[in-house]
């Protein structure tokens, strides 16, 4: 949230809503880390549902302008010591 409050210019609602949506989708991927190394393919698609999920959510609490500024905040690479990038990978 440090990077995305001031990144995307949000308000106190949609700070609230967005560390909601955000922290779900985090313990909702740590459920399924493990597939990552056991099942790769399951992995990626049970990630891609919950990435869908989070983007429609972002969707309603953020305008579109922020919605858009937030995918272009995606790294090129998925890099561990980019907090971001655990959003997107």
């Amino acid at each position: 949230m440090s990077q995305l409050t001031p990144k995307l210019a949000l308000n106190n609602d949609q700070k609230t809503n967005v560390l909601t949506l955000v922290t779900n989708f985090l313990d909702q991927k740590a459920g399924i880390i493990s597939l990552a190394k056991t099942n790769n393919n399951k992995y990626i698609a049970e990630l891609a549902k919950l990435t869908e999920k989070l983007n429609a959510g972002l969707k309603t609490a953020l305008t579109a302008q922020q919605f858009s500024k937030f995918l272009a905040l995606k790294p090129k690479t998925n890099d561990p010591t980019n907090v971001l990038s655990q959003l997107f990978y």
